[in-house]
């Protein structure tokens, strides 16, 4: 990324994820919208953290990318984990627009693609045994 002052590059970030809705970093809002069924999923993921005696604090909904990576690395084996693997399928596509408005964020996103796209097997499920390598 460029040499900004800090001011800059939270205007920069701010303006790429939190002012440009298809550019969130919320998600289930790319698989599903702002509807009933994104609701469902938001309130199934924080029923998962709970059941694995995960607490965030941040006050972020429980499909925040940082928030689920986070999980993901205290909770790899949490029964239900496979869900969080299923909120990350829209990366490629999120990838792909940042590439065209914010390519250093891209960048950024794409070990996570390539470790999302191994951890999953052909029909996009979480593949057993493969968590935590």
């Amino acid at each position: 990324m460029d040499s900004l002052s800090p001011i800059r590059a939270q205007e920069r970030y701010t303006t790429t994820f939190d002012m440009t809705p298809p550019n969130t970093l919320n998600m289930t809002y790319h698989r599903f919208g702002d509807g009933e069924k994104r609701a469902g999923m938001l309130a199934y993921l924080q029923e998962i953290y709970c059941r694995s005696g995960y607490a965030p604090n941040t006050g972020d909904l429980p499909d925040y990318l940082p928030l689920m990576l986070e999980f993901l690395s205290q909770c790899p084996d949490a029964p239900g984990g496979e869900a969080i693997w299923d909120c990350l399928e829209p990366l490629g596509k999120l990838i792909h627009r940042l590439r065209e408005v914010a390519p250093p964020y891209a960048q950024l996103l794409v070990p996570l693609e390539d470790i999302r796209k191994r951890m999953t097997d052909a029909s996009g499920r979480p593949e057993n045994g493969n968590r935590g390598q």
